[in-house]
């Protein structure tokens, strides 16, 4: 496994790992997961990547416009151009 990098997780890792606050690979489709070692711990973290900008750029946008700070959410452009979308474990809400 690269230290930091894009993955599908396997339907097996979802069969085997049955937990109601995972989201589903949708056959292979989703989601894309970024990957980054903590050395410091020892573990991979695997954050979960959305195609739906429009949704994530409405909560920014709301959030800015009650003056308070949006730093949980995050746009990224991948290698092929498309943007994708992932935000921390706080609530987006």
């Amino acid at each position: 496994m690269k230290k930091t990098g894009f993955y599908i997780i396997k339907d097996k890792f979802f069969e085997d790992m049955s937990d109601p606050y995972l989201k589903g690979n949708k056959a292979g489709n989703r989601p894309h997961y970024y990957c980054f070692e903590d050395t410091s711990i020892g573990i991979y973290w695997m954050i979960p990547l959305s195609s739906r900008i429009d949704k994530y750029r409405k909560i920014m946008e709301k959030k800015e416009k009650a003056g308070r700070p949006c730093d949980i959410i995050h746009i990224v452009k991948l290698d092929d151009s498309r943007e994708s979308a992932f935000h921390s474990l706080k609530s987006i809400k």
